[in-house]
This record gives structure tokens, sequence and C-alpha cells, in this order.
């Protein structure tokens, strides 16, 4: 989410409730990390004031940030997959439909592919 160009007083907060929300219930065990960037105090004190109601996994991965990106940013998403406003290498797309993928490229890294046997 960028929150870039958003004054505090136009911040929708339902909506702001309805995402955490649902981050925590559909995306518990899926997603890695969600990224908040260009915050200011305001959002930062309301998503501190939020995120007590959010479970401690759901917290460890989501991140706020004033910047308009952070360095762990490349260490989740290959710098060929995301946008350069953000810090990696691909363009902003001029359209979204039909879906397209910016690179093929995704930088798995062997040591990190854990076995069957790991998870069970």
């Amino acid at each position: 989410m960028d929150f870039a160009k958003m004054s505090t007083n136009k911040l929708p907060k339902d909506e702001m409730k309805k995402v955490l929300g649902m981050l925590a219930e559909h995306y518990r065990c899926r997603m890695a990390k969600t990224w908040i960037v260009n915050t200011n105090g305001m959002i930062n004190a309301m998503y501190k004031m939020a995120s007590v109601f959010l479970d401690a996994e759901t917290k460890e991965k989501i991140k706020l940030t004033s910047k308009s990106f952070t360095d762990d940013m490349t260490t989740v998403i290959h710098p060929s997959q995301l946008w350069k406003k953000y810090g990696g290498e691909a363009e902003e797309p001029a359209f979204y439909w039909p879906p397209q993928v910016p690179s093929r490229e995704f930088g798995e890294d062997a040591s990190t592919i854990k076995s069957e046997e790991e998870y069970l």
C-alpha cells in the first residue's frame, strides 16, 4: 500500500480497518510480507492502535515506513519484479489488464527451499 500524496484528513479509515482485517483473516498463513510505504505520523499512530487486534504472526509480516521503499523489500521480491519507485528495476505498467509479469526471473535461492520433511 502506498500512502503518498494522501493527507491525514482524507485517510480511508474504514478501508484501512477492512484491509487489516482481511490480511489477518485470509492471508495469515500465505502472506510473506506487506509493506505500507510513504506513511506519516498519523498513519503510524492509527496502525499502532489497530495492530492491538492483530495476532503476533501477522504483525511481524506488516512493515510501515515513511520512505517509498526499504532495503528488505528486495530480500522477498526480486528486483526485476519490483517497480523502480520502490527500489527495484521494473517499470510501472501503463495498463493493468490483461495481467502482466515484468520479468520471469524470480531469483530463487536453493538454500532457502525446504524439503517436504522439513515442513512436517
